[in-house]
């Protein structure tokens, strides 16, 4: 098969690979699409905790089903599907209580093990034994399916700090994550959502209330008279610790927070003193990656039409593209970039 290998990071080449083989209880997929994320263009750049070189990045994946190694999955022609790319171990107590995604040996296609920048893929029995797998509807695109992952990062975040009906949601960052946010708390009932970001280019954007430049004077009023008050829940979707330092200045009493994105090298944060926490009644949530049952309820939502994508899929590359995708993502020239397999078309993004 042919892949984009990232042999170092800084370095990846397209390469001829043998083929991967249909593991014993799993699934061999054909990937079609395949989505770069914050996290592939880090590994890219810097490399990750996680990963270890060389590896076919990619997992944000969708594809059809080639061969089944397991009667449980009886093969269809051409079966379209979607991956989560977890794969746990499926014994420590966090997979015993069906939260496979918190595994303490848990490994991820893209990271441990070769992903979707690869024509195919092998899909493990574990994976496929906690509802990894899922056969898509006629409605939803195999392109548009690649946004179930990280749609599933924002549903369980959402999820941990309770988003609902009549929230005033405030989130930082206006990437492909921070969008995701905000459409889904409006999906949820969110009364009012503003987006926060400091790049001007993304203020021009009439589907989404982004406040521009939060480092001039009065920013903070703005976001207030938006939201009406406080926010009852604050989500920084980027890596910048000043946007926590932010966002707890503009958390209501009983606010939410949820730590969503890593901070990596770009600084540290300290927590509010405890009283102002206690006193304020705050709570405070750690959140990493997605469940399987997150994965699905995504799925669900993208195949509904609940929450609009439409604008986000903006690039498609080839896999002889694969700087081209990159650098797309570093300049803020793209939003959601696809690798498509077998062609190179910014709009051709559907089937």
């Amino acid at each position: 098969m042919r892949a984009a290998v990232l042999e170092k990071p800084g370095r990846i080449q397209m390469k001829e690979l043998p083929d991967p083989e249909c593991p014993p209880g799993g699934l061999l997929v054909r990937v079609t699409h395949a989505g770069f994320c914050a996290s592939d263009l880090k590994m890219w750049r810097v490399g990750h905790k996680d990963l270890r070189p060389p590896r076919v990045l990619g997992h944000e994946l969708s594809g059809f089903v080639v061969e089944s190694g397991t009667d449980l999955w009886p093969k269809e022609p051409a079966e379209r599907v979607a991956l989560w790319p977890g794969i746990p171990c499926c014994s420590c107590p966090a997979c015993l209580r069906r939260q496979p995604h918190l595994c303490s040996n848990i490994q991820v296609m893209g990271f441990h093990r070769d992903g979707g920048f690869g024509e195919l893929v092998a899909v493990p029995e574990n994976t496929l034994s906690v509802g990894g797998v899922r056969r898509l509807p006629e409605r939803l695109t195999s392109a548009v399916a690649t946004l179930g992952e990280p749609l599933a990062c924002c549903l369980n975040a959402q999820s941990k700090i309770g988003v609902g009906p009549g929230d005033r949601v405030l989130v930082f960052g206006a990437g492909v994550l921070g969008r995701l946010h905000e459409r889904l708390a409006r999906a949820k009932g969110a009364t009012r959502v503003v987006l926060v970001d400091t790049d001007p280019k993304r203020a021009d954007d009439p589907k989404s209330a982004i406040v521009a430049d939060p480092n001039s004077e009065g920013w903070m009023d703005e976001v207030r008279n938006r939201l009406g008050g406080g926010a009852d829940a604050v989500i920084p979707a980027c890596s910048d610790p000043v946007a926590l330092e932010w966002g707890f200045s503009l958390l209501d009493r009983g606010g939410r927070i949820a730590f969503f994105s890593g901070l990596g090298s770009r600084g540290s944060f300290h927590l509010p003193e405890h009283d102002r926490i206690h006193y304020q009644e705050w709570l405070v949530a750690g959140v990493y990656g997605c469940s399987p049952m997150h994965f699905h309820e995504a799925l669900t939502l993208l195949a509904e039409g609940s929450i609009d994508v439409s604008d986000l899929l903006t690039h498609s590359v080839s896999l002889k593209e694969m700087e081209l995708g990159f650098q797309l993502m570093e300049e803020k020239r793209s939003l959601k970039v696809i690798l498509t397999h077998g062609g190179s078309h910014d709009t051709d993004l559907g089937d």
